[in-house]
């Protein structure tokens, strides 16, 4: 008799459990609802990047064999190296203002170059560069202009997000931001 009442007690349990089950399924959720995906502006902001002059010279060193080092000094960047020429240490050194366009572009003028003691027109420098460098296809190099442009805006970042320059600090410190360009 003691079987009986077993049975019909786990099968109260049962039923129980098939009524909560059944109730918690149908009934609406009493907690936060997620909220949908927020659609994103064209042209707005989806994250940050920063950097600063320690980390790009940190990418020069592994990238390159030169040993070129970028420095910020009162608001200028300044490109160092040394050449050894007929066993003589040359310094090289090219000092450029930097400004940020309306595209959000990285704008470098040219501020003055050196080759050890003397001082050597921009434009020849550049025009060298220019035509002598394998520089990306983002870096566009204007010897007639004296400056170089870093178009972020020109990086292949995938679809639907382009990049550009949020803000350039005077201790070499630089921001950029990666945008929406399409929904």
């Amino acid at each position: 008799m003691k079987w009986r009442w077993a049975f019909f007690i786990l099968l109260g349990l049962q039923a129980l459990a098939v009524i909560v089950l059944a109730i918690m399924l149908t009934s609406g959720s009493t907690g936060d609802v997620v909220p949908e995906r927020e659609q994103m502006s064209v042209g707005e902001p989806l994250f940050t990047v920063e950097t600063s002059i320690a980390r790009i010279n940190d990418y020069i060193d592994e990238a390159s064999d030169d040993q070129f080092q970028l420095h910020a000094d009162d608001g200028n960047y300044v490109f160092t190296n040394e050449y050894e020429l007929f066993g003589l240490n040359i310094d090289i050194q090219m000092q450029l203002q930097p400004e940020i366009t309306e595209a959000g572009n990285i704008r470098l003028y040219e501020d003055g170059l050196s080759i050890g003691s003397l001082s050597l027109p921009a434009s020849a420098v550049l025009t060298l560069i220019s035509e002598q460098a394998d520089l990306p296809e983002w870096i566009h190099v204007n010897p007639d202009e004296g400056f170089i442009d870093i178009r972020v805006n020109e990086i292949d970042t995938g679809e639907g997000l382009g990049l550009r320059t949020a803000e350039l600090s005077d201790e070499g410190t630089i921001t950029i931001e990666a945008l929406v360009i399409e929904p």
